[in-house]
């Protein structure tokens, strides 16, 4: 039940950071957006590394496998957060665009 809040939570808060920037205005926003993701797939292969060492001895049973799905899935819904969140700024700028049109 934990994973699958932490996937949830994970995915919206992708699709929002990514949003943000282009919603915001700011002058590179697909960059940051990209940026954003860049970086959340960099950390969950800190945290991977970091299991890894920790259960280097192997003593953590089936840590490892864990920890490989958890990055998978995170992954995934990092890309699929990437996607949604560039999506929804666009709509957003769309309409934006025809009200004041």
């Amino acid at each position: 039940m934990g994973l699958f809040f932490l996937g949830f939570f994970w995915f919206a808060g992708m699709a929002v950071a990514t949003a943000l920037p282009i919603v915001m205005g700011a002058r590179h926003g697909v960059a940051l957006a990209l940026g954003i993701a860049i970086l959340c797939i960099l950390a969950l292969q800190g945290l991977h590394f970091s299991a890894g060492l920790a259960c280097a001895g192997g003593a953590c049973g089936d840590l490892g496998a864990l920890m490989d799905h958890i990055r998978l899935v995170l992954a995934s819904l990092t890309g699929l957060g990437l996607v949604v969140g560039l999506g929804a700024a666009w709509m957003i700028q769309r309409r934006e665009g025809a009200e004041k049109g």
